[in-house]
């Protein structure tokens, strides 16, 4: 039996609605940063002896690392129950295990509960992270794909600067009530949008296919010919039944994947998760800039320009904007690591130039906000076919929480052992490795899922046996 989990309402106006549907999946990322973030404002009010709770470097370390493990377990098997339950159904689950994690933290500081309600924060988060691109890269138009998967990452990192912002004035208590509130709203609005009209087709339910189309693409808009194509492919991909295996069977797969698995590990050792983690720890302190503080203007960076690139991303292209990234992010990780090199060295007074390190932390965050903070979620929703999208991001999802693991973890006892710029060399060689890899990737722009599968096969995505193959989308 069918739950259908949807407030049928009128279609939005003029393509309105997968606007409003990619908004709302989007605040589970909201969230998600929020946890992310949570820990920067929460250990500093735990060093300054705020709360009644006491921890040292290695706990810290495991609480900031432990939402990484859950989200490294949880991709594989949501994979499945997405596929099963639906994209939306798998997001309502994961939003009641966030608010469960809000609430343990609140009610109890024992570091044990810390633990587990971390864990379970992970499954959350690590469910949001291939899910939400996978449901709108199904939901909305070829021509705001990229804008669209933008919007994710605008709202981590609005989530990323509320916690910053709001955990610089309010106690460890009253921070952790608003972050579960905010939580409940948007939980609630989960159930206002439809589900993606891939997952009703996969599932034979059609009637509920057109319902969803028509409510993302607007009151009065003609869907027959999108809905065709969709159905037409749709059978096409689902002819045969596949398993994680079949991802590394053909070679439009298999090059996927690896261009999906090096993107993702670029972007987490390239420095941001750390920074967001333990901003408080890294800027350094000055009687204009305070550690609380610091990272809400860092985390602002992120978020303007995020918004702005995100909005171009649709124009100038994946890969150009991948390669300006790593580029600019590398030039100023590199002046990061000489700054904690000399002050670690103690050979040179830096006594009042922290505003050169700020201003470099400053300017990274900038230019990895170009491109390589969104843009690899966004080609792993554009990759793969449909009989193995689920899998495939679950594999991309899980080798990205890895690596996350291993920047978050390794953070403290690398900076007390031997000095915060050696973090800041993994950084900076991570970057200019990613400058080179940007060169070599195909460009997805402007493309259909359906043509970019060609793309991958090695066919003209304009030939005649493509268009019989995928349809027609020129005027989609």
């Amino acid at each position: 039996m069918k739950v259908k989990l949807w407030i049928e309402t009128s279609p939005p106006k003029h393509k309105m609605g997968q606007w409003i549907s990619t908004v709302v999946v989007s605040c589970c990322f909201f969230t998600s940063g929020m946890a992310i973030a949570w820990t920067s404002p929460a250990f500093l009010k735990i060093k300054q002896n705020k709360v009644d709770i006491t921890l040292d470097q290695y706990q810290m370390s495991l609480i900031a690392a432990i939402p990484f493990a859950g989200r490294f377990f949880s991709p594989l098997p949501m994979s499945y129950v997405m596929d099963f339950t639906g994209r939306k159904s798998a997001l309502i689950f994961g939003r009641i295990l966030n608010m469960a994690h809000w609430i343990m933290i609140y009610f109890s500081h024992n570091i044990y509960v810390l633990y587990s309600a971390r864990l379970i924060n992970g499954w959350y988060s690590g469910m949001a992270l291939f899910t939400i691109p996978v449901y709108i890269g199904e939901t909305t138009h070829k021509t705001i794909r990229g804008r669209a998967q933008g919007v994710m990452n605008i709202q981590f990192l609005l989530g990323v600067v509320f916690e910053s912002a709001v955990g610089a004035v309010l106690s460890y208590d009253d921070l952790i009530l608003y972050s579960g509130s905010l939580d409940l709203f948007f939980f609630v609005f989960m159930f206002m949008i439809p589900e993606s009209p891939y997952y009703y087709m996969m599932h034979g339910h059609y009637d509920d296919a057109t319902s969803s189309l028509q409510w993302l693409r607007g009151r009065g808009e003609d869907i027959s010919k999108e809905y065709r194509k969709i159905d037409k492919n749709m059978k096409l991909q689902l002819e045969k039944e596949s398993n994680i295996v079949d991802i590394f069977k053909t070679r439009p797969t298999r090059k996927a994947i690896i261009i999906v698995i090096s993107l993702m590990i670029i972007q987490r050792m390239s420095g941001m998760t750390a920074i967001v983690s333990y901003g408080s720890f890294i800027i350094p302190e000055t009687s204009w800039l305070s550690s609380e503080k610091g990272p809400v203007v860092l985390n602002c960076t992120y978020l303007v320009v995020c918004a702005i690139c995100g909005y171009f991303v649709d124009h100038w292209g994946r890969k150009n904007f991948l390669i300006l990234s790593s580029s600019g992010t590398t030039v100023f990780m590199l002046g990061c690591l000489v700054w904690f090199y000399l002050d670690y060295s103690k050979s040179y007074d830096l006594s009042g130039t922290e505003w050169v390190v700020i201003s470099c932390l400053i300017l990274q965050a900038a230019f990895y906000s170009t491109g390589y903070f969104y843009i690899p979620s966004l080609v792993m929703s554009e990759l793969f076919p449909m009989r193995v999208k689920a899998k495939a991001n679950a594999i991309g999802a899980m080798v990205a929480v890895l690596f996350s693991i291993l920047v978050v973890y390794t953070f403290l006892p690398l900076s007390n052992a031997y000095g915060m710029y050696t973090n800041f060399i993994i950084y900076t060689i991570s970057n200019f490795i990613g400058a080179i890899y940007s060169t070599t990737i195909i460009e997805t722009k402007g493309k259909s899922l359906e043509n970019i599968q060609a793309m991958l096969e090695g066919r003209s995505y304009t030939s005649e046996s493509t268009i019989v193959f995928h349809g027609d989308d020129d005027d989609d």
